[in-house]
C-alpha cells in the first residue's frame, strides 16, 4: 500500500500505514491475501532444488568449475527465474487482495475502483473479493497476460537481486572465516554474511521492486 500510494495521501510512512489499517480494517486488515500468499511455499521449493541442481551441474563445466561466485550468481539467477514463473500470479492476485481496504482512489500507476479495472475488480477496496474471484476477473478481461501482468518487472527484480545476494554471500562468507569471532562460529557468520547480501542486493534493486509492485496492483 505504501508502494502504491502518491506521495503520503493515505499513509505517513510504515507505523502509521499499519495502525490506520488496524483501526479501519481490524488486525484481519493486515492478513489480507495470507491464505493466497502461502501457496509461494511452492515457488521456494522450486526455488531451492533449481538452485542446488545449477549449482551441481555448473560444478561440472570446465569454465566454472573453480570459479564459485560466477555458480554461485548463475544458479541464484536461474532458481528466481524458475521460481518467478510459479509466483508471479499467487503475487498478483495476493497483493490485489491485501490493497482491498485502501479507500483512497488511486491514479493510473496505481489502483482504480471500477470492477474489471485490471485488478480483477478489487482495487481501491470499496468491495471485497475473494481470491477465486480475483482470479476470475483478471482471467476474463486479460487472460493468461492478467494473471502474468508484472513478469517483467518482477524478472528485472527477482533474477538480479537472487543472483547478487548469492555472490555476495559467498564471497563475504567466505572472506568472515578468516576473522575472528567469526572464524569460529558459523551460525553468527552466516547470519551476518546473509544479512549483509540481503542489504546490498535490496538496496540495488528495490526501486524496480516498486515498479513492479504499481504494475502488478
Amino acid at each position: 500500500r505504501l508502494q502504491v500510494q502518491q506521495g503520503t495521501s493515505v499513509y505517513n510512512g510504515t507505523f502509521d500505514a499499519v495502525r490506520k489499517i488496524v483501526r479501519r480494517e481490524g488486525i484481519r486488515g493486515l492478513y489480507k491475501g495470507f491464505m493466497v500468499s502461502s501457496f509461494g511455499m511452492l515457488a521456494g521449493q522450486c526455488y531451492i532444488t533449481t538452485l542446488e541442481l545449477s549449482k551441481h551441474y555448473a560444478k561440472g563445466l570446465p569454465m566454472l568449475h573453480s570459479n564459485v561466485a560466477a555458480r554461485d550468481f548463475i544458479a541464484g539467477g536461474l532458481a528466481s527465474t524458475v521460481a518467478q514463473l510459479v509466483i508471479t500470479p499467487i503475487d498478483v492476485i495476493s497483493q490485489l487482495k491485501m490493497m482491498q481496504g485502501q479507500k483512497t482512489a488511486m491514479t493510473p500507476a496505481g489502483v482504480t475502483g471500477s470492477p474489471g479495472s485490471g485488478g480483477g475488480g478489487t482495487a481501491a477496496g470499496d468491495e471485497v473479493k475473494s481470491a477465486r474471484a480475483i482470479a476470475r476477473g483478471l482471467w476474463k478481461e486479460h487472460g493468461i497476460r492478467g494473471l502474468y501482468r508484472g513478469f517483467s518487472a518482477s524478472m528485472l527484480t527477482f533474477v538480479p537481486n537472487s543472483a547478487i545476494w548469492w555472490t555476495v554471500y559467498g564471497k563475504l562468507n567466505a572472506a568472515l572465516q578468516t576473522l575472528p569471532p567469526f572464524d569460529s562460529m558459523q551460525l553468527v557468520r552466516q547470519g551476518a554474511a546473509g544479512c549483509v547480501s540481503g542489504i546490498v542486493a535490496t538496496t540495488l534493486t528495490n526501486p524496480v521492486d516498486v515498479t513492479r509492485t504499481r504494475v502488478q496492483v
